[in-house]
């Protein structure tokens, strides 16, 4: 029988040491692709032959790439937030905070976390693919929000060449907080020091939110067997926001700001109850284009914001995670 897609395996495992990997004990559920990564020289020098020579060639790098798209869930959130943001312990003793805030004065990979994932394809009777890779960190993260739909959250990232492994008998949360789009909020404010002040009431048809955490691998001459990657290399944190709005008095005002090329200080915050919520506060410009248009016979507008060092409250984005996982049950 071939392998069917219900029975995929996509599990994490936070590791103690990057690069070593651990038993992937937590299965997270979404729709998870896993692909081996290799580049093979295959030389092109005249070989006497008018014909493509170079035999079969030689591997010189490897790698391995991931990504999962699933629902917003106040508990696995953690995992692309963790290994790509920072490395977090989260405050308090049930609900528990967690705050995520990259640290923009540093080039240290030991800001964020990183996990070992292993991937399998199986028929329910036997397992058709299994993959193991170590060192494995997130470079994008995007949460999609619609008023009449369950929130949505995609990562994807990269981590060291495929092993053979036994994958561990991994176990799902006992339970998964989803928060409904119709849950958000959007406030606009001036200043980082006001966040939350003007919240933009019946006016936002939907946001979406897209984090580059900038973390690249990086190759070095350290003899690795497996010709992957020895070290992480950091690069610049990006964000972006598009939100579309109805056009009316308050998205009318969010136009004049744009205008004015004015900054903007956003938050998008969901939360089910006082213990679960999503929480996002991003420092931002307004992009070039100014979009109009329409939806059942009434006016939009789409406004794009990037993300945008504020030197006075020296933030770019602040993602604050609300949940009923301690640090140790992760």
């Amino acid at each position: 029988m071939p392998a069917i897609e219900h029975l995929r395996r996509f599990q994490v495992g936070r590791e103690t040491t990057p690069g070593t990997a651990v038993a992937a004990t937590r299965l997270l559920r979404g729709a998870a692709k896993l692909s081996e990564q290799r580049v093979t020289y295959r030389s092109e020098y005249p070989h006497g032959v008018r014909g493509t020579a170079g035999g079969v060639g030689v591997i010189v790098q490897r790698a391995t790439t991931w990504e999962i798209e699933t629902e917003a869930s106040t508990e696995e959130i953690l995992w692309p937030l963790l290994t790509g943001l920072r490395s977090v312990t989260p405050t308090g003793s049930g609900p528990y905070t967690w705050t995520f805030e990259p640290d923009l004065g540093s080039a240290s990979p030991s800001s964020i976390a990183t996990m070992s994932v292993e991937y399998v394809d199986a028929d329910g009777v036997g397992n058709h693919y299994i993959a193991g890779a170590a060192h494995c960190v997130t470079q994008k993260i995007g949460l999609s929000v619609s008023p009449t739909e369950i929130a949505r959250l995609k990562y994807s990232g990269f981590g060291r060449a495929r092993q053979s492994i036994t994958p561990a008998n991994a176990t799902p949360y006992a339970s998964r907080t989803l928060i409904p789009g119709g849950l958000f909020r959007v406030w606009w404010d001036s200043t980082w020091a006001s966040l939350g002040t003007t919240l933009l009431t019946t006016t936002v048809r939907s946001a979406e939110l897209e984090i580059e955490t900038g973390w690249e691998p990086d190759y070095t001459l350290d003899a690795r067997a497996d010709l992957d990657f020895s070290l992480l290399r950091p690069g610049p944190v990006k964000a972006s926001l598009k939100l579309d709005m109805l056009l009316d008095s308050v998205s009318a005002a969010r136009i004049a700001s744009w205008r004015a090329n004015s900054p903007a200080f956003v938050r998008l915050q969901g939360a089910v109850d006082a213990n679960n919520s999503i929480q996002v506060d991003l420092s931002a410009r307004l992009g070039d284009d100014l979009s109009l248009g329409s939806d059942g016979g009434v006016v939009t507008v789409s406004l794009s914001l990037e993300g945008v060092y504020d030197p006075t409250a020296q933030k770019l984005v602040l993602i604050t995670v609300k949940n009923n996982i301690a640090g140790g049950a992760l």
